[in-house]
């Protein structure tokens, strides 16, 4: 092969990346842009600037700070809620703290004692 050629793969194989790596950033870019308008939710600032505009003095009264109440509530379940399916989705196959890593290295430890149970049932020749 030709340096003069393999230097123009290298040069193309950088160009492809490069232009690989704009595009997922623009990508990225998109996403969180279209997040931020479409999450409908309110920040800090904006629930107090909506509290001050009600009306309510220094002292609230007992049926606006029970509302509140009821309404951190219901936002607190549903983040709990929310948080508690994206642990069931992530949950692992395998028992607590034992991955396919873990599985195979103590399958590989009982082949060679000779005292593995095979898939299919049958027992190793010992």
């Amino acid at each position: 092969m030709d340096t003069d050629t393999l230097a123009k793969a290298a040069i193309l194989t950088v160009i492809g990346m490069v232009v690989v790596f704009v595009g997922l950033i623009i990508l990225m870019l998109a996403i969180m842009v279209l997040q931020k308008v479409a999450s409908g939710k309110k920040t800090g600032v904006e629930i107090r600037q909506a509290v001050s505009k009600t009306g309510e003095s220094e002292h609230p009264s007992k049926a606006s700070i029970a509302a509140m109440a009821v309404g951190l509530a219901w936002l607190m379940e549903e983040s709990e809620a929310t948080s508690a399916r994206g642990q069931e989705a992530m949950a692992p196959v395998h028992g607590a703290g034992e991955g396919p890593w873990t599985i195979a290295g103590r399958e590989q430890q009982m082949r060679s004692r000779g005292k593995v149970v095979h898939q299919w049932g049958r027992h190793s020749k010992s």
